[in-house]
């Protein structure tokens, strides 16, 4: 949900490889070297070009995170040449750069989905060299150990990590600092950090609750529920579950202009009312496709939407209710973890050129319309017990919500691996969340009954964090 520029769909682009001889042969490479030829056009919609023709759906949230951060780097360091390139696997490939006018490299680490023709899951950019990347750590005394050696690695601020088995948290850890602008704000276990597109999670569970409690069902359809909504034919006969799937059709909203944001932000009167109004536009717009899978912010807000009308309540009182305090997440609230009120908690930082750069607590502000797909945030501990708890309804452990509802929200239709705010493979199942200042990551495993947490004040090396952690979780 970065402020850039959005385009329609674009023309996909023919791009030449021929120049990128470091680039190794095979999928990776080629898709390295389309991005390459896209970014050296200094075009933006040779860019987004790339991004419509070589990204896996279910990435769109996260590839949205990083046109602010490629706007600026083109803009300061001119032209990127491959210098140097590891293929770590078939579909990872880090690779070295040299930029015209900045002192250092540029390491991009690019990650591949499973699909044919190769799409790219996972772009993650940063200056450095290979010799930076993240390795998981081989030995370590204590959890905090850990994260503190994969903190400094990654070079991110603040990184809180916890552990999960059985039922219960068994270890948490922060290291860091709140802040790069301030060498005296360490960070400390009851942080609170932005958690972004896991929010979707929480809206979905509170969606449980209610029908649990009677007062929804996951089949009611759009055109039942919003009556008094003018809306296209494909969204009415629409599901509420498929708006959780993102099988709606809905557009995905993902990034905006600075004009366009500023005017959704500018909706009037109470949260449920703007989100209202913006979901009466959305529903008014044409379905871009329907039945296949589009990650849609946009449709989180319109799932929200529905709780409130056929509760008489705001979202934000039945996430409070709902999650919150069902599971006693003392910490967890809404919008930024920093405000002019409570200035002591973590910042998330934008990442340009030269380097990090705090974010003040007024200059970013997501509107009240998009609060159901991901305004919310919380220290580790509670992120943890909210991620225990689908844990246990997984393994049938009845938890805030019942097991045969847990399954419900992690079960994807088939075609795509998505289900209601969990992305499902090979029975692992997963989330994150980032609006370009944050990082949150939950990941369970079911079979083993465990699972693990990460929240960093950055959204620098995501993939790479939890991979690091993870490898060493498992050693």
């Amino acid at each position: 949900m970065s402020r850039r520029l959005t385009l329609p769909t674009l023309l996909l682009f023919a791009l030449p490889l021929a120049s990128q001889g470091v680039l190794p042969a095979g999928r990776a490479g080629d898709v390295a070297g389309a991005w390459f030829e896209a970014y050296n056009a200094h075009d933006e919609a040779r860019m987004r070009g790339f991004f419509e023709r070589y990204r896996t759906s279910e990435k769109q949230a996260e590839f949205a995170a990083v046109w602010e951060g490629l706007a600026r780097l083109q803009a300061q360091a001119g032209r990127l040449t491959p210098s140097v390139a590891e293929l770590v696997s078939s579909a990872l490939l880090r690779v070295e750069a040299e930029a015209e006018s900045l002192p250092t490299a540029v390491l991009l680490t690019f990650q591949l989905g499973d699909e044919t023709p190769a799409l790219l899951a996972n772009l993650e950019l940063r200056p450095g060299r290979l010799a930076d990347v993240v390795d998981a750590p081989t030995e370590w005394d204590s959890l905090a150990e850990l994260a503190e050696k994969v903190r400094a690695d990654a070079g991110v601020p603040a990184l809180a990590v916890a552990t999960i088995a059985g039922g219960r948290i068994l270890e948490t850890a922060v290291v860091g600092r709140r802040s790069v602008a301030d060498e005296g704000a360490t960070a400390l276990l009851g942080d609170r950090f932005h958690l972004g597109s896991i929010t979707k999670s929480m809206t979905a569970s509170m969606i449980g609750r209610l029908v649990e409690d009677g007062l929804l069902e996951f089949d009611v359809r759009l055109g039942d529920v919003l009556e008094d909504v003018d809306m296209w034919p494909e969204y009415a006969e629409s599901s509420l579950l498929e708006v959780l799937q993102h099988r709606a059709g809905l557009p995905a909203h993902l990034v905006f202009d600075d004009a366009e944001f500023t005017r959704l932000n500018g909706f009037a009167g109470t949260p449920t009312e703007q989100r209202g109004a913006y979901v009466r536009e959305v529903l008014g717009t044409e379905p871009e496709q329907v039945g296949g899978f589009r990650y849609s912010n946009a449709g989180y807000a319109v799932a929200g939407y529905v709780a409130e009308r056929v509760t008489g309540r705001s979202w934000e009182s039945l996430v409070q209710e709902h999650v919150f305090d069902a599971l006693r997440l003392t910490s967890a609230g809404f919008d930024w973890p920093a405000t002019p009120e409570r200035r002591d908690e973590p910042r998330g930082h934008f990442r340009d050129p030269e380097g990090l750069r705090p974010q003040t607590v007024d200059e970013y502000v997501l509107g009240a319309f998009m609060h159901p797909a991901g305004d919310t945030h919380a220290s580790v501990r509670d992120l943890a017990r909210f991620a225990t708890a689908h844990l246990n309804g997984l393994v049938g452990r009845a938890d805030f919500l019942l097991p045969a509802t847990v399954r419900r929200l992690h079960e994807p239709l088939p075609g795509a691996p998505y289900a209601c705010g969990w992305l499902v493979r090979e029975g692992v199942h997963a989330h994150n969340g980032s609006t370009g200042t944050f990082h949150a990551m939950m990941e369970l495993d079911p079979a083993a009954d465990r699972g693990f947490v990460l929240l960093t004040n950055t959204s620098d090396f995501q993939d790479t964090l939890a991979a690091a952690l993870r490898t060493a979780l498992m050693r």
